[in-house]
């Protein structure tokens, strides 16, 4: 068996052999004062570091020459076209498309997977495709989508896991979301001291400063819906019931009217309102007008409207109860100004046929 295993030995060519580093010609002969060019091949199979020993026989010579075999495996190279991506101020509800390139700066094919964000707002953001395999020198448009429905500045960092890689691609998006610029040319609308039932109308501007359309619609905030009493139209109706009976309000009264209430304002355009009190309440008016932007939101921005109650010059703000229409509450009623002013013209009598509204101590049941 010694015998057999020296020949063995004796026969083998004891060339080099690896699986990762691969060197040719692996025999030959060199001339006296020449050379000879042996190329060494590095093939990884992971991203690992490599090594490995190489020995050198030549014939004549004792001691053979060493040769260290050393290389580090690197898997696909793959990186965004920008590692950032400013998508400046965009407007809440809008939605947008970027595109930014992948690119595989490797000798290998890049399998890609995108990994979902799990923020508030990096779940406004889709990528387009999510998958896909990029081969070595290519590259993979990648389409982005952002539908805006978180406010606030943003700074979102986005991954591609790569197969290969042991780093994932990194891109970071930054910008901020705000509310389209929606102002009046005024901070305040005031009408001042106004009498029972008289309607007095004052204008602004509302004016949009953004560079997409906006449709809006308007409306008063804390405001009734009864139809508000004119004491011109009442004066006009001389067979109207109320001269017999008064006018009691069962649901709270529509005091404002907007005009117009609702459209749409083109980019740097603007849109004059008409706004009009008939106050049919004794009390100091401080109300809202609230606007509402179509796929925006509710409010986004309101201007203030303020008024107080003021009498008729020598005419008394209330008269005691008569006790209409079953009402037994005794208390105050409040007289329509310019109503009173016309009973000299009519049959009726102070305190016996006024036009009224129920102060607070009335319910709507009771009067």
């Amino acid at each position: 068996m010694a015998q057999e295993k020296m020949a063995e030995v004796q026969e083998d060519s004891m060339m080099f052999s690896d699986d990762i580093f691969f060197i040719e010609p692996m025999e030959g002969e060199i001339g006296p004062n020449s050379s000879a060019g042996i190329r060494v091949t590095f093939k990884p199979l992971d991203v690992l570091g490599y090594q490995s020993m190489a020995y050198l026989s030549i014939s004549g010579r004792e001691s053979r020459l060493p040769l260290r075999l050393r290389g580090e495996g690197q898997g696909p190279l793959v990186e965004f076209s920008s590692h950032t991506l400013n998508i400046g101020n965009v407007f809440v509800n809008s939605s947008h498309i970027h595109e930014v390139e992948l690119i595989n700066e490797g000798a290998l094919d890049a399998p890609f997977i995108y990994i979902p964000s799990t923020t508030n707002m990096g779940s406004c953001f889709k990528f387009e495709p999510e998958e896909g395999i990029i081969a070595a020198g290519g590259n993979q448009t990648i389409q982005i989508s952002f539908s805006a429905t978180v406010l606030g500045s943003l700074e979102e960092e986005f991954q591609f896991s790569v197969a290969g890689s042991p780093m994932p691609a990194i891109l970071t998006i930054k910008g901020s979301v705000t509310v389209p610029s929606l102002e009046f040319d005024v901070d305040e609308i005031n009408f001042g001291e106004i009498p029972f039932g008289f309607p007095y109308t004052q204008r602004c501007r509302l004016t949009n400063s953004s560079p997409v359309p906006l449709t809006f619609q308007l409306r008063m905030s804390d405001d009734g819906t009864q139809p508000a009493v004119d004491s011109l139209d009442q004066i006009r109706r001389e067979g109207d019931p109320s001269w017999r009976n008064g006018i009691h309000f069962y649901l709270e009264p529509k005091e404002f009217t907007i005009n117009p209430s609702q459209g749409t304002i083109l980019p740097q355009g603007h849109q004059d309102i008409e706004v009009t009190l008939c106050s049919n309440s004794v009390v100091d008016f401080y109300r809202r007008m609230l606007v509402d932007l179509e796929g925006f939101g509710k409010g986004v921005t309101a201007l203030v409207i303020t008024a107080r109650y003021q009498p008729l010059p020598g005419l008394p703000r209330a008269l005691p109860c008569p006790g209409w229409a079953g009402c037994s509450c005794q208390g105050e009623v409040l007289l329509n100004a310019l109503m009173l002013c016309q009973l000299d013209t009519r049959t009726a009598v102070l305190g016996q046929q006024p036009v009224v509204k129920s102060t607070p101590a009335h319910s709507p049941a009771q009067s």
